[in-house]
């Protein structure tokens, strides 16, 4: 779906054309060189995106966040959480269709959590749709891979135990 392994079958369709989607990594990929903002610059500069709009965008997010202390500092002097909070905010600030995320949770504390959970709900209220990938352990009996989206804002969600 986003390229990272060759497809073996079927195909995406995307209704009106627009193929704008945001993909958040487990273990997020900076720059070394770019700041937090300057990811969101570039992020945003590639759909060229307006720039008036995308810096409201991101100083919402921004924001909301907690992370306007740290918009100019380099990422990856971020803890986990942080740097996942920076990712997401980069995925929404390109207000893409479809959001692809792998483990979204992970780092975030309770309140970040809750914003994440309240700004995804606009999205989908907005048309966007979501893919959410969650693994996590169940005692000491394995592994629950859980799928979880929103397609067409139907739930759904596809559980296997490894």
């Amino acid at each position: 779906m986003i390229g990272l392994l060759k497809a073996k079958e079927g195909a995406i369709y995307w209704e009106d054309g627009h193929s704008r989607y945001a993909y958040v990594p487990e273990q997020p990929i900076y720059y070394k060189e770019l700041t937090f903002y300057e990811h969101i610059t570039v992020a945003c500069s590639s759909f060229e995106l307006d720039e008036k709009k995308t810096r409201e965008s991101a100083e919402r997010y921004i924001e909301l966040f907690e992370m306007s202390d740290v918009k100019h500092h380099f990422v990856e002097s971020f803890s986990k959480g942080m740097q996942q909070k920076a990712m997401i905010i980069i995925a929404l600030t390109i207000r893409p269709n479809l959001y692809i995320f792998d483990e979204p949770f992970i780092g975030l504390d309770p309140r970040a959590t809750r914003v994440l959970l309240e700004i995804l709900q606009e999205e989908r209220q907005r048309g966007a749709e979501l893919l959410c990938l969650l693994t996590f352990l169940i005692r000491q009996n394995g592994c629950v891979i859980a799928l979880f989206s929103s397609i067409k804002g139907v739930f759904s969600l596809m559980v296997t135990y490894v």
